[in-house]
């Protein structure tokens, strides 16, 4: 008994710590040993976010622009008089226009 009582004290000293509070139990790695990968760790899912909130940001810009452009190319390829750039109804027609040639 006295030699399994060693061997189960032996085990639990060379594991990683083991806190327990209640129901749950959190693994520890010590005082000072992985503080700095813990931090690194906790850092990697904001560079994540900021990551993938640049990307959208950079892709609603290409789609902003691409959709200027389209209005813009429009107007230079349509043969319409200057007073039809003046109306207030022209965008509406060119969107309308844009939606229909999607279809």
């Amino acid at each position: 008994m006295q030699a399994l009582g060693k061997h189960r004290m032996t085990q639990t000293v060379t594991s990683a710590n083991v806190l327990s509070n209640g129901g749950a139990a959190t693994l520890n790695f010590g005082e000072g040993e992985g503080r700095l990968w813990h931090r690194l760790a906790a850092l990697v899912p904001l560079l994540l976010l900021i990551a993938g909130l640049i990307a959208v940001n950079m892709l609603n810009d290409d789609f902003q622009a691409k959709e200027l452009a389209d209005i813009d190319s429009a107007i230079l390829t349509d043969d319409l008089p200057p007073a039809a750039y003046t109306d207030s109804g022209f965008l509406q027609f060119l969107q309308s226009r844009r939606e229909q040639q999607d279809q």
